[in-house]
C-alpha cells in the first residue's frame, strides 16, 4: 500500500475566518509599533538561518564527494555497487540479493555458523580469513556445494585477478532448491579441480551464483549479471522457459551462455550452447522404441502446451512417430495444466475411447506432481485391463527427463513401476561409472545427470579460457571446444555447427523402484 503524500504549503487553503486583509494588518503594525516589533529585521535573520544551513549541507556533500573521489579508482567491497561513479553503497535491493560470490548465503535454511562468519569477512574483503572460516564451513557440511565455492571465490579473491563464470539456478519450493543443488554440485566439483590444478596462468576460478527462481526473475537476473563486466560465461538457466526469457539480454552484450539442462529446440541464438542433448535426441529416442520395440501404434500425450520444454519434446516425438506410422491420439495433447483437468477420467478415455496404447508423460517442472496423478490412474486402469476376459494389453508410460529424480522414485512408488524415460546420462553406463563413483565420494551419495551436465557445462567454459580472456574470446573459444571422456562426466563433448553437443540419449526403465538402463537401447 503507498503512503499519502502530505499536501505542500502551496496546496494548503486557508480557512474564510482566518485570514487578513492588508488593511487589518497594515493598522494592527500601527497599533503596535510601541512594542519595536521591526518585520524586515525579523526576515532578515530567518534568511540569515536559512542560507547558513544550505551552506553547511552543501559543504557536507562537498567533503563526501571529494573523500569519495579520492577513492574512486578502488573496486567496491562484494555486497556494495559504485553510485554516481564514485560512491561504494550497500545494495539492498531484492534483485541483487539474489546474486552471491561469498557476500550471501542463498541457502539460509542451512545452518553453518562457520559459513556465515566466513561470510562476514568476505563482506568486508578480509579473504584470508574468509578462506579459513569458508574452509571450516566445508568440513562441517561437506556435502554442501555453495560453502565450497565460496571457499574457492575466497581463494581466487586472496590470490588477485580471478577468472569470473556465472551459475544461474532457481531456488524456492523444495523440489527446486534440490534440483539448484544438483547443477551446484557440478560447477564446484569442477572448479574446485581447477583450482587445485592452480588454475590458468595463475588465475583462479570465481563462481558467481544466481537464483532467478525458475523464469519469474531471469530476464532481470541476466540483465544484472550483464552488468557485471567481470562475468566472462553463464552456466544456466535450468529450464527452457527460463532461458528464453533471459537469451536476448546475453545476446546484447555477446555473453555466451552454456545451458546444461534447457533442451527444448525453440532454444537458438548466436550466443547459446548446450552441454545436454536436446529433445531432438529425446523425443525421437521414445518414438522409436515406442513403434519399433514396443510394437504400440497409437499414443496420447499429457503435457504443458504453454511451457517450452513440454511443446518442444511433444513436437519431436509426434513428428517421427508419425513418420514411422504411428498415430497421436487427442492430437496435440491433452493439457495437464487446465483448471478442469481430470486424471482419472482423460485416461479412462485415452484407453477406451481413444484406444491409445501408450501414454506419454511430458510435464514441465511446475506440473511433475500431476504427472505423478496420470502415472495413478494408469496404474489402476492396467489392473482393470489385466483382468478382462480375453485381458487388455496394458498402457504403457513413457516420459523425457523432468521425470528422473528421486522423488518420482519416493512419490510415485508402485504407481511408477515400468516408467520408460530418455535421459542425457546414466551412471551405470561404463563411460559414466568413472565419474559417477568420484562424484558419489565427493557429495556423499548418487549424483544425478544434472549435476553430470553441469560438470560439463563448467569446463567448456574453462577450456574456452585464454591467457587474456575477455566475453568475446570466450564466445569464440566456445565453438572450436572438445574434451577428451575423461575431461568430462564420461562422454566426449564438442558443439555442432548449431552449438549442440553431440550425442544419443538413453533409456531407462524403473524396476522394483529403481532406475535401470534398458539393454541394447
Amino acid at each position: 500500500m503507498s503512503k499519502k503524500k502530505s499536501p505542500s504549503n502551496s496546496n494548503i487553503i486557508p480557512d474564510s475566518n482566518t485570514v487578513e486583509s492588508d488593511s487589518t494588518l497594515e493598522s494592527d503594525i500601527n497599533l503596535h509599533q510601541s512594542s519595536e516589533v521591526n518585520i524586515p529585521d525579523i526576515r532578515a535573520k530567518s534568511n540569515l538561518i536559512i542560507l547558513t544551513a544550505i551552506a553547511s549541507v552543501v559543504f557536507i556533500i562537498s567533503s563526501i564527494i571529494v573523500a569519495s573521489i579520492s577513492r574512486g579508482s578502488k573496486d567496491c567491497e562484494p555486497g556494495k555497487r559504485k553510485e554516481l561513479g564514485v560512491f561504494c553503497v550497500g545494495d539492498n535491493s531484492i534483485i541483487n540479493s539474489r546474486i552471491s560470490r561469498g557476500d550471501r548465503t542463498l541457502f539460509p535454511e542451512i545452518n553453518n555458523i562457520f559459513r556465515d562468519k566466513g561470510i562476514q569477512a568476505f563482506q568486508q574483503g578480509n579473504y584470508q580469513e574468509a578462506t579459513t572460516l569458508f574452509q571450516q564451513a566445508v568440513k562441517a557440511n561437506r556435502y554442501d556445494p555453495e560453502v565450497l565455492i565460496y571457499y574457492n571465490n575466497s581463494l581466487a579473491r586472496q590470490q588477485g585477478s580471478p577468472l569470473t563464470l556465472a551459475v544461474v539456478v532457481p531456488l524456492g519450493k523444495s523440489t527446486i532448491t534440490d534440483t539448484a543443488k544438483e547443477i551446484l554440485r557440478g560447477v564446484a566439483q569442477t572448479q574446485n579441480q581447477f583450482n587445485k590444478n592452480k588454475g590458468l596462468n595463475g588465475r583462479l576460478l570465481e563462481i558467481v551464483i544466481a537464483n532467478d527462481s525458475n523464469t519469474e526473475k531471469a530476464k532481470e537476473v541476466a540483465q544484472e549479471l550483464i552488468k557485471d563486466s567481470s562475468i566472462l560465461g553463464v552456466i544456466g538457466h535450468i529450464s527452457s522457459d527460463a532461458t528464453k526469457m533471459a537469451l536476448p539480454e546475453y545476446e546484447k552484450a555477446k555473453l555466451a551462455v552454456i545451458s546444461p539442462t534447457s533442451t527444448s529446440i525453440l532454444l537458438n541464438n548466436p550466443v547459446f550452447f548446450r552441454a545436454v542433448s536436446s529433445d531432438e535426441s529425446a523425443g525421437k529416442k521414445l518414438a522409436e522404441y515406442t513403434y519399433k520395440s514396443l510394437k504400440l501404434k497409437k499414443a496420447v500425450i499429457f503435457a504443458n502446451p504453454t511451457n517450452s520444454y513440454s511443446n518442444s519434446i511433444r513436437e519431436i516425438f509426434t513428428n517421427q512417430f508419425e513418420k514411422l506410422g504411428g498415430e497421436v491420439v487427442h492430437k496435440p495433447l491433452i493439457d495437464v495444466t487446465t483448471p478442469t483437468f481430470d486424471a482419472e477420467k482423460e485416461v479412462a478415455k485415452s484407453v477406451y475411447g481413444d484406444k491409445a496404447e501408450a501414454a506419454l508423460l511430458f510435464p514441465d517442472t511446475q506440473s511433475t506432481e500431476i504427472a505423478l496423478n496420470v502415472a495413478k490412474e494408469i496404474t489402476k486402469i492396467n489392473e482393470t485391463l489385466r483382468t478382462q476376459n480375453p485381458p487388455r494389453r496394458e498402457l504403457k508410460m513413457l516420459g523425457g527427463d523432468n521425470l528422473y529424480q528421486g522423488e518420482i522414485l519416493t512419490i510415485g512408488g508402485k504407481n511408477v513401476e515400468g516408467l520408460i524415460i530418455a535421459v542425457p546420462w546414466f551412471r551405470e553406463t561404463s563411460q559414466a561409472q568413472f565419474f559417477a563413483k568420484k562424484s558419489d565420494k565427493q557429495w556423499g551419495g548418487a549424483i544425478s545427470w544434472r549435476t553430470a551436465t553441469s560438470f560439463d557445462a563448467t569446463q567448456a567454459l574453462i577450456k574456452a579460457l585464454s591467457n587474456n580472456p575477455s566475453r568475446s574470446t570466450v564466445l569464440e573459444g566456445l565453438a572450436n571446444v572438445s574434451l577428451s571422456p575423461n575431461e568430462t562426466s564420461g562422454y566426449p563433448l564438442q558443439f555442432t555447427p548449431e552449438r549442440e553437443r553431440d550425442g544419443q540419449s538413453i533409456l531407462l526403465q524403473i524396476k522394483q523402484g529403481q532406475f535401470t538402463m534398458i539393454p541394447n537401447n
